[in-house]
């Protein structure tokens, strides 16, 4: 707040956020939201304080902003676009020429139609409303489809900020009320992200040999050894036979499936 007109305020910062600060439009009208809806709360019982801002004045001035800082940048690129988007820094940390030929077939193909989906894309819209003015597109269809695809996406914003600002503020209050259970579990969450990601998800044992450790599955095999040989034992006792003992040859009848080979006769 650099004035003690809150209307201006939010003014200024959506025109300077689409043109010089590196800052989403998107911030100053979530706070003309939140102004609205705190004035609103604070004097609930008096409705005519001249301290009130009132939010029939404040979403036209959002929306004009908005749509004034989308021109600026259209005169820009109509007037120094080119040497602009030609300037090295630029190509490097904003938009690279490839960006800015795809933006400019977009252009051709689809008109005014590229400003919609423009309109969720803070990083690069901006420089799409420089394209625009670059390619020529005609001022008066540009302000009419940034007007008329602003318009929803303002008021929602707007609206959202307005009526969940109480929310927000509570929120806000108990985070800070439970400052230090709230920072307890944060970093109880980051141990237990770093735990997970360093110790355990790089080596889940799965049970086969190549994952079992030899001093684990030495000792393992020999104990179950000794088991299956128990196991044994207790059978050959119950049977009355040795396992060591089998049956003669004669006892032994071919499985099914089975023929003896026949006899070569005698010479």
């Amino acid at each position: 707040m650099v004035t003690s007109n809150s209307y201006l305020d939010i003014f200024l910062a959506l025109l300077l956020s689409t043109t010089v600060m590196p800052i989403p439009e998107e911030l100053p009208v979530i706070g003309a939201g939140v102004l609205c809806g705190h004035s609103d709360a604070k004097y609930a019982e008096d409705r005519e304080n001249p301290d009130r801002v009132r939010w029939w004045v404040m979403l036209p001035v959002v929306i004009v902003g908005a749509v004034l800082g989308d021109i600026v940048l259209y005169a820009i690129g109509r007037w120094r676009g080119p040497w602009l988007l030609s300037r090295k820094w630029v190509q490097r940390r904003f938009i690279s020429p490839d960006q800015r030929t795809k933006i400019e077939e977009k252009f051709d193909k689809y008109g005014v139609a590229v400003l919609l989906g423009v309109r969720l894309l803070p990083g690069i819209r901006g420089w799409v409303f420089v394209i625009a003015g670059m390619v020529r597109l005609p001022l008066w269809k540009f302000v009419l489809a940034d007007a008329i695809y602003a318009i929803p996406i303002v008021n929602l914003m707007f609206w959202l900020a307005y009526w969940f600002t109480d929310q927000f503020l509570a929120l806000a209050n108990q985070l800070v009320a439970h400052k230090s259970l709230v920072v307890s579990h944060l970093l109880a969450m980051v141990a237990g992200a770093f735990v997970y990601h360093y110790l355990l998800a790089r080596h889940v044992p799965t049970g086969e040999a190549p994952h079992v450790p030899t001093i684990i599955s030495r000792p393992a095999g020999a104990i179950g050894h000794a088991v299956e040989s128990a196991f044994e034992s207790v059978a050959d006792a119950v049977t009355g036979r040795h396992h060591h003992d089998k049956p003669p040859e004669s006892e032994v009848t071919p499985s099914v499936g089975e023929t003896e080979p026949p006899k070569s006769p005698p010479a």
